[in-house]
């Protein structure tokens, strides 16, 4: 039977980074084979660079470079092994070829150097009295400054510091005092960013970090100040009440634009539906319930 050696490739870079062997009837799906989940869930270095890969959506390039036999596959992995160490490529290969070993365990004498390694890195950088500073600080992390996208989840939401994702609309907020406070749903992640901006810029000043600085300008010459009392209303009002008893005004959430419906309910609170207008709601409540509007208006009046 047939056995091939081959390398994988680094498709960035181009580098080899592992040589291994196959047979003429696996080496089709061997690449495969590596990009498993299952076989990733090892702490081997080959494992955690093809994992690294994957994370960017790319995958190892495999090129098979010798065949050989099964009599000889084990001396000539090891050869090209030994090869490409020579030359100065950095293999991810945890033995010297051969049979080969599934998992290395690290010996005692490996995890006690590790162990110092860090130790030392650890000392040099707290040696710096303004690295010091930055840890009692709790982090350099400055306000609209970008950072790794976070949904609710805990994973990818947006890169954009005061926007998250809700469904297919961008919900801008800002903290206040520790407080958050809501600047409102947009369908554009850019547009989220940018109300940020403004509500940033009309709280703590121009000094402060934004999501998109080459906007400053355009900014300022806007009524930020208007825009933002328009908002903070729109906040405090987002439910608003009908002059009838059992209808209330809410914001659709199942739309996309800022579109505000009627919610009729009974005298239980149980709930009747949803209308475009409050009289079509009214007249709803007064059907299920038997009380005409006008004493539908009086009820509310007396609360």
């Amino acid at each position: 039977m047939k056995v091939y050696i081959y390398t994988l490739k680094d498709p960035e870079t181009n580098e080899i980074r592992y040589v291994g062997k196959s047979n003429e009837n696996r080496i089709e799906k061997r690449l495969i084979e590596h990009c498993q989940e299952k076989r990733l869930n090892h702490n081997r270095h080959k494992d955690n660079w093809i994992r690294c890969l994957l994370r960017k959506k790319l995958k190892p390039v495999l090129e098979v470079i010798e065949e050989s036999n099964t009599d000889n596959w084990s001396d000539r992995e090891k050869y090209w092994i030994t090869y490409y160490k020579k030359i100065g490529c950095s293999l991810t290969n945890t033995n010297e070829g051969g049979e080969g070993q599934p998992y290395r365990k690290s010996t005692q004498e490996h995890k006690e150097a590790v162990k110092k390694q860090i130790s030392n890195t650890l000392k040099e950088y707290f040696s710096n009295k303004e690295n010091r500073s930055i840890c009692r600080k709790g982090g350099v992390a400055s306000r609209g400054k970008k950072r790794p996208p976070r949904s609710h989840s805990g994973k990818a939401s947006s890169s954009f510091v005061g926007v998250r994702k809700n469904g297919k609309k961008w919900i801008s907020y800002i903290n206040i005092n520790h407080k958050q406070l809501g600047l409102g749903s947009y369908r554009l992640e850019e547009e989220a960013a940018e109300a940020y901006d403004k509500a940033a810029i009309y709280l703590f000043g121009q000094g402060t970090t934004i999501n998109f600085p080459v906007k400053l300008q355009k900014y300022l010459t806007t009524d930020i100040a208007a825009w933002f009392k328009t908002i903070f209303d729109n906040r405090v009002n987002k439910k608003y009440s009908s002059k009838y008893k059992y209808v209330s005004q809410v914001k659709d959430s199942r739309s996309l634009k800022e579109k505000i419906v009627w919610i009729a309910k009974d005298v239980a609170d149980n709930y009747l539906g949803r209308f475009d207008s409050e009289l079509a709601a009214a007249n709803k409540v007064s059907v299920i319930t038997g009380i005409p509007l006008f004493e539908l208006e009086q009820l509310k009046i007396k609360r």
